[in-house]
Order: structure tokens, then sequence, then C-alpha cells
């Protein structure tokens, strides 16, 4: 537990540290994050989570639909940030972020349509219990993402929508999205997974907490290294 205390409190520092840095709208150091933080969304993360060997080739591929469409959800995600407004996560932005990253995929016109009725009950519950809970909204959001995977609501997609629905949340109240970019990550995702499954929730939190904070700390690398015109 004082491990989790500890990393809460570096999050909440770091956050602060850069609502600062990024508090030029227009800056140069703002365009930077941005691109930067899209360019590790759309395409490291998927090749870090979901690559196949190309059998032709030594080398990997990925699916580039997914890496447009992955643009299109971080653009999506980053229309709640800058905002005094306080949101409240909805069965419709779900869908939405489930909608974009089906576009011109094998799914067709069934993405952001909930498979059965009973899974739609159980997220509008989901959904529920996340904006009443008044406890940290770390621990929600991880517990969110958890809880869509194992619900696996739509059709396909469920874990990259689980991923984009809890950046939205962290981004909704202030936070900077998770991005799983290092290559410990292709492994250490599916463990963490694994280990919450299995009722470990400090392992899978402190796992998720630490992914966020090298997310903060890269982008404030990023931002170190720009100008502001």
């Amino acid at each position: 537990m004082k491990q989790t205390k500890l990393l809460k409190s570096q999050i909440r520092y770091n956050c602060a540290v850069l609502n600062e840095m990024m508090a030029g709208f227009d800056s140069t150091k703002r365009m930077n994050n941005l691109n930067w933080l899209r360019h590790e969304m759309s395409y490291t993360e998927p090749l870090t989570l979901f690559h196949a060997p190309d059998t032709k080739k030594t080398n990997e591929y990925i699916d580039y639909t997914y890496i447009r469409n992955s643009e299109n959800l971080y653009d999506y995600i980053c229309s709640f940030a800058n905002s005094k407004q306080k949101y409240s996560l909805t069965l419709d932005q779900i869908c939405e972020i489930h909608k974009i990253l089906s576009n011109q995929t094998i799914l067709g016109e069934r993405g952001g349509i909930i498979s059965e009725i009973n899974k739609r009950v159980h997220i509008e519950d989901l959904i529920y219990r996340f904006n009443a809970d008044k406890s940290s909204i770390l621990d929600k959001v991880f517990e969110l993402h958890y809880h869509l995977i194992e619900l696996q609501p739509f059709e396909d997609f469920n874990k990259r929508t689980a991923r984009g629905v809890m950046n939205l949340a962290l981004v909704q109240h202030g936070y900077s999205p998770v991005v799983f970019n290092a290559k410990t990550d292709r492994n250490g995702y599916l463990d963490a997974y694994l280990a919450r499954n299995e009722e470990h929730k400090t392992e899978y939190n402190e796992y998720m907490l630490k992914c966020l904070l090298r997310t903060q700390k890269q982008i404030i690398a990023v931002l170190r290294k720009s100008k502001i015109i």
C-alpha cells in the first residue's frame, strides 16, 4: 500500500506540473505534446501490444486502419480536455469510442452496438457505479478498464475500447492518458490483467499507476525539449 500511495502522490504532483507547462494553449510545446501522444497511442502502443509476425519478411506489421482509427479516437478524447466543465461518463461515449475504433473494419455498421441486452444492462450498471463512486478517480478508472474487458460488451475490439474509455475518463478528470509503449508492456499488460482476474488488485493497480506515471514523465520530457513561440 505504501508503494500505491507513493505512486499516486507522484502522479498528482506531475499532473500539477503538466497543467502549468501546458498553460499556453497555442504554444509549440502543446502541439509537440499532442503530436507525440497521438503517435504513441496510435502507432507505438498497437505495435507493442498487438504485433503480428510478417512471414515473408522478418519484420512486424500492424493494421493501418487501426492506426487511423486510433488517431481519430485520440482527437475525440482530446475534445474533452482543457475545459472547466465537469463530465460524467455515459453509455453514448463508450459506444462512440467503439464506433470510432470499428470504422472501416470487419464490424462495419455493428460498431458501437452492444452485442446482448444483458450486457447492456451490466454496462449501464458499471457506468452508474463509476459516476456515483466518490473514491479515487485512479482506482475507479482502472477498475472500469478491467470490468469492460471482462464483460466483453462488443463483438470485437473490447480491450482497445476499454483502454479508450479509461483514457477518456482520465482526461475528463484532468489527467493525461496512459500509453502502453514500453517493450515490457507486451507481457506486462496481460500479466496485470490476469493478476486482477485472480483478485490481486494491488498488483494490477500498481502496474497501471506505473504506466500512467511513466507516460507523464515522457510528456514532461517532450515539453522541456520544445520551445514556446
